[in-house]
């Protein structure tokens, strides 16, 4: 069926008919879906590469001080969650430690 007028529609333009541009657009649409996900690919092979260059950040209760606060100025003791050292071990790094069978050092 054609419109009466002169515009007709890219389409109809095109030789596709109405099944062959939505058939276009949803071509269309795909392409932006796999830039997603390429793009969540990439800012997650990005995340476990930090983790595995940098496994060790500061403790997120001491701030790295490796003490904790006590009631009184002279009552410092260790900081139980990273037992004084000052540091943790990144969650990310956790993960791929665990899927790669290794111990952290």
């Amino acid at each position: 069926m054609r419109r009466s007028g002169t515009f007709r529609g890219l389409g109809e333009s095109l030789g596709l008919g109405h099944r062959g541009l939505a058939a276009a657009q949803h071509a269309a649409h795909g392409s932006g879906t796999l830039v997603l996900v390429l793009g969540g690919l990439a800012v997650t092979g990005l995340w476990l590469l930090r983790a595995w260059t940098h496994p060790w950040g500061p403790c997120w209760w001491c701030g790295g001080s490796g003490r904790n606060g006590g009631s009184k100025a002279r009552s410092w003791g260790r900081c139980w969650r990273c037992k004084g050292r000052g540091e943790r071990l990144r969650p990310a790094a956790r993960l791929l430690y665990k899927a790669l069978g290794r111990e952290a050092k």
